[in-house]
């Protein structure tokens, strides 16, 4: 059980790195994911460079900025159907068009 216990706090700190990243418009480094999750920043680092080396994330510079990475935005657009997004958003894009008076 302790171990089942251990790997639930990963993934929820993972998670909460993830969440960290993904509210932000620009890079973040490692102190203000710490700032912002609460971990220490010690596990921050370890995380973001297991998320690194998978993809999920990027790490842009020397400094050790880092922003959501291809592979997340991979995960996250397979769990739609393809053109659902299109589809939600047509009905508002033919309306603008016709204000506009372009086609769309």
């Amino acid at each position: 059980m302790v171990q089942y216990a251990s790997e639930i706090q990963s993934i929820e700190r993972t998670f909460a790195v993830l969440r960290a990243l993904a509210g932000r418009p620009d890079s973040t480094g490692v102190t203000e994911v710490a700032r912002t999750t609460g971990l220490a920043k010690s596990t921050c680092s370890r995380i973001l460079s297991s998320l690194d080396d998978l993809g999920i994330v990027e790490r842009i510079d020397a400094a050790g900025r880092y922003v959501i990475g291809s592979g997340l935005r991979v995960l996250a657009a397979s769990g739609a159907p393809a053109g659902v997004l299109r589809d939600l958003a047509r009905p508002y894009l033919r309306e603008l068009a016709g204000r506009l008076g372009e086609s769309a």
